[in-house]
């Protein structure tokens, strides 16, 4: 018996030993987020999906709008997490104005928003739109009145957002889904 559980011993520090060294000797998961500016964009290139959306992701916050196009670039990746990445990180790029006032006000609008006081939105959001008429905001208020279900409205507002960007595909699919709630009214 005292052989038997000796052997019983050997093979779980045995086994215990075998998962450390392949543990320590494993890839890891995901790949390490770019340390510098230079790596990112390097990354973004990358053959590697999950390389670039380490990339996007870094990007999106740490850039400024003007980084706006790198992301654009991704919004057609093969990858569907990087698109996800990309279209979430011009959100978060657009939502940062390079105004601290105004960032602190879009955040407003966006917490009145999803607490259901569209008005309150609406007000909010306005006043960004006056202040940088180029922002995020235009799109923001699409969202708004299709909460509301003022779907014309809606589609005036996600249609501004395109003149001034016209890759945003979110909102190009926003615009369609309106068209087809309209078509289905009618």
């Amino acid at each position: 018996m005292l052989i038997r559980t000796k052997l019983d011993l050997d093979a779980r520090g045995l086994i215990v030993l075998l998962a450390t060294v392949l543990t320590a000797a494993a890839v890891p998961a995901f790949p390490a987020e770019p340390a510098s500016r230079a790596e990112a964009l390097q990354a973004l290139v990358s053959p590697d999906a999950a390389t670039r959306a380490e990339a996007v992701v870094w990007i999106a916050n740490r850039g400024t709008i003007a980084d706006a196009e790198l992301l654009h670039q991704r919004l057609r990746d093969e990858s569907g997490p990087v698109r996800s990445y990309a279209e979430q990180g011009l959100w978060l790029l657009w939502s940062r104005s390079g105004d601290p006032r105004i960032d602190a006000v879009m955040a407003q609008g966006g917490e009145e928003m999803q607490a259901g006081r569209y008005a309150e939105a609406i007000k909010i959001f306005t006043s960004v739109i006056k202040a940088k008429p180029q922002f995020g905001a235009l799109s923001g208020m699409g969202l708004v009145y299709t909460k509301l279900e003022q779907y014309d409205e809606a589609l005036k507002w996600f249609r501004k957002a395109l003149d001034v960007n016209p890759n945003m595909v979110g909102v190009e699919m926003n615009i369609e889904l309106l068209k087809q709630k309209q078509q289905k009214t009618i």
